[in-house]
């Protein structure tokens, strides 16, 4: 058997274009590792490799953020680290007034050294406040949410106090983290700048409308909606309807109504929610599996030819909320009639139509005074920013603080909190006043059992009726303009109308009630039941005062008070140990972490200098006996066989 060869024939130009071919590819090549050896990078285009390119540019961007994280950390640390050096300027300085207050107490302190070690009080409030008015890179560190307040003061001399316009909660920074990491206390934490408050126990229920948010619904459970399927079985078939993009109340109604069609239909009702099924129709709503959606919204209702009402869904009060849909009954004609300090101003609210027109009624009037929501009782609150000062809340002609539950001064008053305070002090086992009428008739009061405004009022008329006194003959009535009781005597006779302390009880001078009428027939109360932002500052001015005053008593109340201001920036300052120490252990993540992606980064895109060394001296090699070849082949004509 024999074999053929077939050996083709091949052109000179087809072996000079194959040979350019080769020569252009090595010089690709070779110009591509020349790259590598120069920039230390073996991708330098993205069509190099696109795969890794993507990989290079999400690691660069790893790196980036955590660059930027550690940019954030580091100002935090700082701020962080500001903080506590000022917080514990403060203890010091709080410290050392309680020592002034204990050395002017007793042997060793007179009227001259009183006066002076009053001006030291003095010094060291106003270097307290500069401590809380503090920056750091133009960065309040008390101011809270509000960062650096106009000018950098974020407590500030206002009618006599001192007043704070900072916020109660904390600036945060983004440092990678599922929350962001807080970075700076406030005046509230800190000092307590916002501690006096009158709160209502008045809950201002909302009705439910169709335009409100379901976020702003707590559900019937107290936990909020969670929203999904529903089942609606109208009349034995079962239809699933979604209601998780429904964004308010009437987002629910309409979606079930149109569900429904006109076998029935839900409307809001009062609370909560009704369900109607039209006459010949039945109509059940479930829940789907393990959601509560049906439950949450008060839809786990079963209707036949008639309506059923579901549960109180609880809509939270909110700054939206109209006063039209409040349940409870308010005289919003009146108004308020608000003390701050030396001043006094009448709040109208017969113009507001809902709850934040209330509270831009009330900032109008830049008194110092914030009006506050409490969700969870769905009621009000009154605030003062002003420390060093006194508050009190009265009526203005109507009932409107009574009927807000904002009155500073009614029957559910603590007697504890009168003269700012301090107390009212009975004496145990005795008479502390005795109530003289027109017509002589007289009859003493012991206040032992008493703890609150009601309480001693209820005492005091039962004396009344004990010692003989007619109903309706000695009447105690709250006022419908300002604050206090008022006693009113309807007898006649030519006695002096009064109420005196008794023996040593000092309870009616305290009460602001011990006053001879003469012949009118009404003692006013005087308003000692005032209420006022008890902190440092206050603490120190009445320490400041009390020396001034040469007050022994006043000096050991406010030298006993100020220990509860290092009390709270000891624990203002153990909360920010805590964030202090979060934050330095997610820098050493956040350095750990970038290490770790710029090592991952180096063994994708970095260059082996060694391996892109050899493989160039090999293309160099290769490029070189290509040219060898080509030469001897190209120059080879067919004279060279003959």
């Amino acid at each position: 058997m024999y074999t053929t060869t077939v050996t083709s024939r091949v052109t000179s130009m087809l072996l000079s274009n194959s040979l350019y071919a080769s020569l252009q590819q090595s010089n690709k090549e070779m110009q591509k590792v020349q790259e590598a050896i120069t920039s230390g990078q073996q991708i330098n285009k993205t069509s190099d490799d696109p795969a890794r390119v993507s990989v290079i540019q999400f690691l660069r961007q790893q790196i980036a953020a955590h660059q930027q994280n550690d940019r954030n950390l580091q100002h935090a640390s700082a701020v962080l680290d500001n903080i506590d050096s000022a917080m514990s300027e403060a203890s010091s300085l709080i410290i050392d007034a309680t020592g002034v207050a204990s050395s002017q107490i007793g042997v060793g302190s007179d009227t001259a050294t009183r006066s002076t070690e009053a001006e030291v009080v003095q010094a060291q409030l106003d270097a307290l406040v500069d401590i809380a008015n503090r920056q750091y890179s133009n960065l309040s560190l008390f101011g809270g949410r509000n960062g650096a307040a106009p000018g950098g003061v974020v407590f500030e001399s206002f009618l006599g106090g001192l007043r704070y316009t900072g916020h109660e909660g904390a600036l945060s920074t983004d440092v990678g983290t599922l929350h962001n990491q807080v970075f700076t206390s406030n005046g509230v934490d800190a000092f307590g700048a916002l501690s006096s408050r009158v709160i209502s126990n008045v809950e201002l229920q909302p009705a439910l409308t169709e335009d409100m948010r379901l976020s702003d619904v707590r559900g019937t459970t107290m936990q909020g909606v969670h929203l999904g399927a529903i089942d609606l079985n109208i009349d034995g078939v079962k239809t699933r309807l979604d209601l998780g993009a429904a964004d308010t109340v009437g987002d629910v109604v309409t979606r079930i109504n149109n569900a429904l069609g006109g076998a029935g239909s839900v409307a809001v009702a009062g609370e909560g929610f009704e369900l109607t099924a039209n006459a010949g129709h039945s109509i059940d709503v479930t829940d789907v599996g393990t959601g509560i959606a049906a439950k949450d919204l008060g839809l786990l209702l079963s209707a036949s030819g008639g309506a059923v009402a579901g549960g109180s869904v609880h809509p939270k009060l909110t700054p939206l909320t109209k006063l039209s849909d409040l349940g409870a009954s308010v005289d919003w004609t009146s108004g308020l009639l608000v003390t701050q300090g030396p001043q006094t101003v009448a709040m109208d609210f017969s113009n507001c139509d809902t709850v934040q027109d209330l509270i831009n009624e009330v900032q109008r009037h830049n008194l110092g005074v914030r009006m506050l929501i409490d969700q969870e009782q769905g009621s009000l609150s009154m605030v003062s920013e002003v420390s060093g000062i006194a508050m009190s809340i009265g009526e203005n002609g109507g009932t409107t603080a009574t009927d807000l539950g904002l009155r500073s001064l009614d029957n559910n008053t603590s007697l504890d909190l009168f003269r700012l305070g301090v107390g009212i002090e009975t004496k145990q086992g005795a008479s502390d006043m005795r109530f003289q009428l027109h017509d002589g008739t007289t009859f003493e009061v012991n206040l032992d059992a008493a703890s609150t405004v009601g309480e001693m009022t209820d005492l005091i008329k039962s004396a009344a009726t004990s010692a003989g006194v007619a109903p309706g003959a000695f009447e105690i009535d709250m006022p419908t303009t300002g604050n206090g009781l008022i006693f009113r005597d309807n007898t006649a006779g030519g006695e002096d109308f009064r109420i005196d302390a008794v023996d040593e009880s000092t309870a009616a001078i305290q009460l602001g009630i011990a006053k001879n009428a003469g012949n009118q027939g009404e003692i006013v109360m005087a308003d000692t039941a005032q209420v006022r932002v008890e902190n440092v500052f206050t603490h120190l001015m009445d320490l400041r005062d009390a020396l001034r005053n040469d007050d022994s008593v006043g000096i050991t109340i406010a030298g006993g008070r100020l220990q509860s201001g290092v009390d709270q920036l000891t624990q203002a300052r153990s909360l920010l140990g805590v964030q202090a120490g979060r934050v330095a252990g997610m820098q050493g993540q956040s350095t750990m972490m970038k290490t770790a992606q710029e090592a991952m980064l180096s063994d994708v895109r970095d260059a082996d200098l060694t391996q892109m060394i050899t493989r160039f001296t090999q293309l160099q090699q290769q490029l070189m006996a290509s040219m060898q070849v080509g030469s001897h082949t190209l120059t080879t004509s067919f004279m060279d066989y003959l």
